[in-house]
């Protein structure tokens, strides 16, 4: 079952050495996926309401797994991935909220001093308040109920895909930046490691 056929349609997957450090990676997929529905919808002259829902869903997962990317990122960095139920704690959390929170305290400490990066998280903040008070627990836009049987919107709304769109990139690329320069501070200080050791990581 789902064996690839040719070489053009193969995707691999659970290949990473460290699959916690690949949030990152992930969130790129839900966001680049949330574009090309994007563009085909908004290239037409009017597209059917269900077609958005996808969007919306793939939006905020994608904003969830850079959230985590940035915290996961940020532990590694400092060797802190033995911290005691981490794991459970971030896989098992989708509150936007707290995940914001989490990461830009993690930020502040790491880069103390960068006052840019600190008012961007504190934008980061404030705009996934806005997502939460519409889709607070990942379930608005997948299902037309709650678990609890109530319906996912109590009244008729309406939403915007070119304004969602301009407000998701600019926390999703924002916080793809944060995962690059950990990144690379990251290699950094493997590569010096391996010179002053001459060892190999």
């Amino acid at each position: 079952m789902y064996e690839p056929h040719t070489a053009r349609e193969t995707f691999q997957v659970g290949f990473s050495k460290n699959p916690r450090l690949d949030f990152g990676i992930y969130a790129k997929g839900y966001f680049g996926a949330a574009e090309l529905l994007v563009e085909s919808a908004l290239a037409k002259p009017s597209f059917p309401d269900y077609e958005a829902y996808p969007i919306m869903f793939l939006y905020r997962q994608a904003v969830e797994l850079d959230l985590k990317g940035c915290i996961y990122n940020s532990a590694h960095l400092a060797n802190l991935m033995e911290v005691p139920h981490l794991d459970h704690s971030l896989v098992n959390n989708h509150d936007l909220s707290s995940l914001a929170r989490r990461a830009k305290s993690i930020t502040d400490v790491l880069f103390k001093g960068d006052q840019e990066l600190s008012t961007f998280m504190s934008s980061v903040t404030q705009e996934v308040g806005q997502i939460m008070r519409i889709d607070p627990k990942s379930f608005a836009f997948r299902y037309p109920l709650k678990r609890n049987g109530a319906p996912s919107f109590e009244n008729t709304h309406w939403f915007g895909l070119e304004s969602t769109r301009k407000r998701i990139s600019s926390l999703h690329y924002g916080l793809q930046s944060i995962h690059f320069g950990l990144q690379v501070t990251e290699e950094q200080r493997l590569e010096i490691y391996e010179l002053l050791t001459g060892n190999e990581c």
